[in-house]
């Protein structure tokens, strides 16, 4: 009995510590939903990976833009021939040209116009770089799905224990009040022994439930840093209305949107690839023979001209690139369609089970009320013997589960709310 009675004062504190603010002069924590999401989106191993992507798709480009700048290389070589043109004129010494060869120089390449296809390079990286961040975004939106359902499984948690407290709180005031009357052969030693092991199975069920209660808040603690103790108080979900949807979009439809916008981009790109390719060329070098092969001479020389490339094989491959952009096209639609069917059957879901707590919170307080007095009348049956211990359990178990019932329809209903704007993409 002496632990159900250190329980019982145990429970009465905390009551006391979670209705004041300051105690000993330590400051009570308290804890909310969106402080948890907050702490959750901020500590996040993936929080900085857009602004590593951003990082990277700025070097692609400027890379692309580098493809602007003139291209210079150095060449240099030194080469030896077994034979080497000379000819004679008669009345003249004989002509030949020298069999080792050298050259020392620069190679450049500018292009003048590419029409379009080096900006729409970097219209692709950008549109690849925020499809990717957008992925991203929806991993860091299933966290918040995952934060929700951990809070409202703690606040659920707590729920239950202190109606299990209440419980054995109710079974023992009922247990001291029929020792005398035990003593005074009134009330069957049976019937004390019957609600002694009611506190028993009771005080198990408790210990279950702050096990599963402090699991939840770890995982909870793991995600958001926060540390909680015994004496967090979990502030309620204040979700009591639907947002307007009409304006919010989930990350996922964000992402259908950038992989449509990659795709229309490379499709644009495709078309760049068709044109020609207009550039300057030239190069100097220092050695010989150079242009002149009768010149023995080591010297400078040099060439510079403008030269147009065209591709013309480019137009059947790119046909053929662009018949498999339009389909992976139809591909993305149709993911985005089955992910709006999915997402509006979750919403018509949700908002049957708003419907369903509404209504049976209506009648929660009615139950409460009838099952209340009974338990109150078996009270009194209870002490003058005219029920046993049995039927007074069963009555106090059902008040008590009402009393569960009603905690429980209350957050669900915040829980269906909060997770119906999720669904419909509503931060």
């Amino acid at each position: 009995m002496m632990l159900f009675k250190r329980i019982i004062k145990l429970w009465i504190v905390s009551v006391v510590l979670l209705g004041s603010t300051h105690i000993l002069g330590q400051t009570i924590q308290q804890t909310s939903l969106d402080s948890c999401l907050q702490c959750a989106l901020k500590n996040y191993p993936l929080i900085s990976h857009a602004g590593y992507i951003q990082e990277r798709s700025n070097n692609s480009i400027k890379l692309i833009k580098a493809d602007r700048l003139p291209q210079l290389s150095l060449a240099s070589e030194a080469t030896f021939q077994s034979e080497a043109m000379g000819f004679e004129i008669e009345g003249f010494p004989a002509m030949t040209t020298p069999k080792d060869n050298y050259s020392f120089g620069l190679h450049l390449n500018q292009v003048l116009c590419d029409f379009g296809k080096l900006n729409q390079q970097k219209t692709v990286e950008r549109a690849q770089a925020n499809s990717e961040i957008q992925r991203n975004e929806i991993e860091l939106y299933r966290l918040r799905f995952t934060i929700v359902q951990l809070y409202s499984q703690i606040l659920l948690s707590k729920e239950n224990i202190k109606i299990l407290d209440s419980y054995i709180d109710n079974i023992e005031i009922r247990y001291k009040d029929m020792e005398s009357a035990v003593a005074n052969g009134v009330v069957l030693q049976s019937n004390l022994d019957i609600l002694y092991a009611e506190m028993q199975r009771t005080n198990q069920r408790l210990i279950n439930a702050e096990a599963d209660m402090v699991s939840t808040e770890q995982k909870l603690s793991l995600y958001t840093r926060i540390q909680f103790d015994t004496a967090t108080v979990f502030m309620p979900i204040n979700e009591s209305q639907l947002f307007a949807s009409e304006n919010a979009i989930r990350p996922e439809l964000k992402l259908y949107d950038a992989q449509l916008k990659v795709l229309d981009s490379q499709k644009l790109l495709e078309n760049r690839n068709k044109a020609p390719r207009l550039y300057l060329f030239g190069e100097g070098a220092y050695g010989r023979p150079g242009y002149d092969p009768l010149n023995e001479n080591l010297r400078l020389y040099g060439t510079i001209g403008i030269g147009l490339r065209w591709n013309l094989n480019s137009f059947h491959t790119n046909s053929i690139n662009s018949q498999n952009l339009n389909i992976n096209k139809d591909i993305v639609e149709e993911q985005r369609s089955l992910f709006k069917l999915k997402q509006n059957s979750d919403l018509i879901e949700q908002k049957n089970n708003i419907n369903r707590y509404n209504k049976l919170i209506e009648t929660d307080a009615s139950i409460l009320e009838k099952l209340i007095s009974i338990t109150e009348t078996s009270a009194d049956q209870l002490e003058n013997g005219i029920i046993t211990s049995t039927d007074y359990l069963t009555q106090l178990y059902a008040q008590k589960q009402a009393e569960l019932n009603k905690q429980i329809h209350i957050m669900q209903l915040q829980l269906a709310i909060t997770e119906y704007n999720l669904i419909a993409g509503t931060n």
